[in-house]
């Protein structure tokens, strides 16, 4: 009996140290120590603001801790995301390469507004 008390005294000293580590873990601040604060937030915000991060890969934590600093302005004007330009950057080229490409003359929305316009000449009554 007192070697399981032991034991469990044991991993949950173990869990708790790793829990603790995994908190103060700092990424890009410069606060040498983190605090544990409980605040009261709408549920449907709290599920928006989750959802969106799970989508961005970065922990609520995270996210909390970026606005705070926006907040203070102890951030400089935030950075769009490398990998949302890298997209962007590609999908211009992309389309730069398809207008390279395209056969000369009208473009397809020119000619279904040439189309139209001589559509609507010949319903106009004279």
């Amino acid at each position: 009996m007192t070697l399981g008390l032991l034991f469990v005294a044991a991993v949950t000293s173990f869990w708790a140290a790793l829990h603790k580590s995994q908190l103060n873990r700092n990424t890009e601040d410069s606060y040498p120590a983190m605090m544990k604060a409980t605040i009261d937030i709408p549920d449907t915000l709290y599920r928006k603001v989750k959802a969106k991060s799970a989508l961005l890969g970065k922990p609520v934590r995270e996210v909390t801790v970026e606005l705070y600093q926006h907040w203070l302005g102890e951030d400089d004007e935030p950075q769009p995301d490398a990998s949302l330009q890298t997209w962007l950057h590609t999908w211009l080229a992309k389309a730069d390469e398809a207008m390279r490409a395209a056969p000369r003359g009208p473009s397809a929305r020119e000619v279904l507004i040439a189309d139209r316009s001589r559509q609507d000449h010949r319903r106009t009554p004279k």
